[in-house]
């Protein structure tokens, strides 16, 4: 009975326009999510309905937020009944991504045609999503000098708040604060290794505090040039070597250089512990400037290098000229300054050299059938070696022979031999004149023609030319048509002087482009059969590699076999 007179007091409110004027409203204290640290992508978000009238509300709304720049997300709830002041408490039913670490702020809102007030139906909130902080890292002098020192240690990459700095003098075992939030703290006098590290809160505080890793500061010794290498000699006719220092205390900033008994100094771009020389033309000086990190600077030095007289060559005396075998004889090295220590020999004008087993100012040789170079080796002390030259030409001198040559089949070329008196030339085959120094050969194959040629001063030698016949390839011979029916005529492909080519290779395509033939190399032998059994009647295709220098391109074309069938 009494809900029945409630419906009908409804219904009468109905009738005469008064749920109409319900104001809606949200609460701007929503009740989810709620500022937190490490917020989730699936937060439900709950606002509560509030009807403000002093009315009744009964209906459907539409509810709807937009959270930071996304697309506004709309739901329509219907409302049973909302009494006057009531409230009614929304979640929507899509969870939202509250996870990145920021401010996100919401817009929410409640929406009904009827509600006489719009104005007051939208709230501006916002939600923290903290996270844990990033503690960076500390950057400052690496060392400083002990005793007399200032500067500062600095936070960098940290994302958060500085709350405070720890100093420890015991490499962290125990740690006083300093109440600074600053990026950085200062430091003066210091005369003892000493830790820093910073303590970081999360960007809203939501998150537990973190602290950085220790950062040490250490002290330097006073800076210390070290112990230089001794005085030395260097040879005027080249020299090279190091000067180092060694038992040093710090870096070493550079070197100096005086050429005028340290009179002035000149400033060397090497901050390593050792410099090189090359060839120094004067008594040099050198001393080194060491630095222990802000501590002053230590110069150590000279060291002094000073110049001699260095090895020089003498001359040699000798033969220059001898027969081909028939030569005995000896090389003497003299003068010089310093003394022979060995002999090299060159057969390529002096390109590479041999050394010999020869190691005084005396040189024997005999036999010798090249011409060749020989060169005696001298050295003072420890200065660089020096050496002199002696040519022995081997006669006769047969450089000048016609190098190996190609010729072409039917061709004929002049052979050329050189700076004898008399010349005999063996084979004689294809050759006009074997006792010429220029007889003309026309070989129709490969041949080497050797030549004995006799100074006139009755020396004998012996030259080699190798003369190569290329094959005329307008003589390969290729029918177009075979026909391979057993009757002793034409059952082969014969290609007309392939034999000249001992390196060619044959490929037989059918018109599908599968090989049915493949021989290298071919000699004449293919009867037009694919595995043992005849190939029908028709065209091919086939490509000839003669695999030769002077003919690099493929030969194609087209054969037709005929018969088989």
């Amino acid at each position: 009975m009494i809900q029945k007179v409630f419906s009908l007091f409804c219904a009468i409110l109905v009738t005469h326009g008064v749920l109409a004027q319900a104001d809606l409203t949200i609460n701007p204290s929503i009740t989810s999510p709620t500022s937190a640290c490490y917020m989730t992508s699936t937060e439900t978000i709950t606002a509560t309905l509030v009807n403000t009238s002093a009315f009744p509300y009964s209906g459907t709304v539409e509810m709807g937020y937009v959270l930071d720049n996304n697309p506004p997300v709309t739901q329509n709830q219907t409302i049973g009944f909302l009494p006057a002041s009531g409230t009614f408490i929304y979640s929507f039913p899509v969870p939202d991504d509250f996870s990145s670490c920021d401010t996100h702020y919401l817009k929410i809102w409640v929406y009904d045609a009827s509600d006489p007030n719009n104005a007051n139906d939208t709230i501006n909130t916002y939600v923290l999503s903290d996270c844990d902080p990033v503690t960076g890292w500390i950057t400052g002098a690496d060392t400083v000098c002990m005793g007399n020192n200032s500067g500062e240690v600095t936070l960098n990459g940290y994302v958060g708040n500085v709350e405070q700095w720890g100093v420890s003098f015991d490499n962290g075992s125990t740690w006083s604060y300093v109440a600074n939030t600053d990026t950085f703290l200062v430091y003066s006098n210091v005369s003892q290794v000493t830790t820093f590290q910073a303590i970081v809160g999360s960007k809203f505080g939501l998150c537990p505090s973190d602290t950085t890793g220790p950062y040490n500061l250490y002290l330097h010794q006073l800076s210390d040039g070290g112990t230089l290498t001794p005085d030395f000699d260097i040879c005027d006719n080249g020299n090279g070597g190091n000067v180092w220092t060694s038992g040093y205390t710090g870096n070493v900033l550079n070197w100096m250089l005086s050429t005028n008994s340290g009179g002035s100094w000149i400033p060397l771009s090497n901050s390593a512990d050792t410099i090189s020389y090359t060839n120094l033309t004067a008594t040099t000086w050198w001393q080194v400037i060491v630095k222990n990190g802000s501590c002053p600077a230590d110069t150590a030095g000279p060291i002094i290098a000073t110049l001699i007289p260095g090895t020089a060559p003498g001359t040699i005396t000798g033969p220059t000229v001898v027969c081909n075998f028939e030569n005995s004889d000896q090389l003497v090295a003299s003068g010089g300054n310093g003394t022979v220590i060995g002999w090299n020999v060159s057969t390529d004008s002096g390109a590479t050299w041999n050394p010999t087993t020869d190691t005084d100012s005396i040189f024997d040789f005999t036999g010798l059938q090249t011409s060749s170079w020989f060169q005696a080796v001298w050295q003072l002390g420890s200065c660089p070696i020096e050496t002199a030259n002696h040519p022995i030409t081997v006669l006769p001198v047969t450089n000048n022979i016609t190098p190996d040559t190609t010729i072409e089949e039917g061709d004929a070329i002049n052979l050329n031999a050189c700076c004898g008196n008399s010349y005999l030339w063996w084979p004689d085959q294809f050759m006009d004149d074997p006792t010429s120094p220029t007889p003309i050969v026309d070989p129709d194959a490969d041949i080497t023609y050797f030549v004995q040629i006799t100074t006139i001063e009755g020396c004998k030698d012996t030259a080699r030319i190798v003369v190569t016949v290329n094959p005329d390839l307008t003589t390969l011979l290729i029918p177009n048509l075979f026909t391979p029916n057993g009757d002793g005529y034409n059952d082969q492909w014969e290609i007309g002087n392939i034999q000249a080519f001992t390196n060619n290779n044959l490929t037989i395509f059918n018109i599908y482009g599968q090989v049915v033939y493949d021989a290298e190399p071919y000699n004449n032998e293919w009867e037009g059969t694919y595995n043992g059994k005849p190939l029908p009647d028709g065209t091919y295709f086939y490509l000839i590699r003669l695999n030769d220098p002077f003919y690099p391109d493929p030969i194609q074309g087209v054969i037709t076999i005929a018969g088989n069938d």
